[in-house]
């Protein structure tokens, strides 16, 4: 009896170590996939040298006056996922943005500024101290930051459809 459990646990101890192997190089195998994937797409960069950052222009960040939000805006939708209130826009120029609301509103968009002034890329956000909203409905959150067609504090993302995008 003793001599059959043995050959047992050696079978189930075999099979773990096979299982265990498998894994291994496939994980390695789909790591390699993912870094020729990566490498073929572009030459992927983080920093750049910003040269002399006095120049930069720190009100706009990596976006520009003409590519600034432009009003009027007209309400899309509200934006349930994550922890802060957040709805979509549409400007006059028919670009959509993502408004968010509240404290993270501004230091979001500080910190792009810091973040891309010093040579990281960074997406561009705008804030706006107010903002009219046309068809603006309540929100289901953060509704104290708005008052009538008008909200406050809010941070303007582009949803630029040639942007790609991870999970939010």
């Amino acid at each position: 009896m003793h001599a059959l459990n043995r050959k047992r646990w050696l079978l189930v101890l075999a099979t773990l170590s096979i299982v265990a192997l498998s894994f291994e190089v496939f994980s390695t195998v789909k790591v390699q996939k993912r870094k020729r994937q990566h490498a073929n797409k572009s030459q992927a960069v983080l920093w750049r040298d910003p040269g002399n950052i006095r120049n930069r222009d720190l009100y706009y960040g990596p976006g520009s006056q003409t590519l600034a939000p432009a009003p009027p805006f007209r309400f899309v939708k509200e934006v349930k996922e994550g922890g802060m209130p957040k709805f979509d826009v549409q400007d006059a120029r028919g670009v959509k943005w993502r408004v968010k609301l509240g404290p993270e509103a501004k230091a979001e968009t500080v910190a792009s500024r810091l973040v891309w002034a010093v040579g990281y890329n960074a997406e561009e956000a705008y804030y706006f101290e107010r903002a009219r909203i046309d068809g603006m409905r309540p929100l289901s959150r953060g509704q104290k930051y708005v008052e009538g067609d008008t909200v406050r504090g809010a941070r303007f993302e582009p949803r630029r459809k040639n942007v790609e995008r991870g999970k939010e």
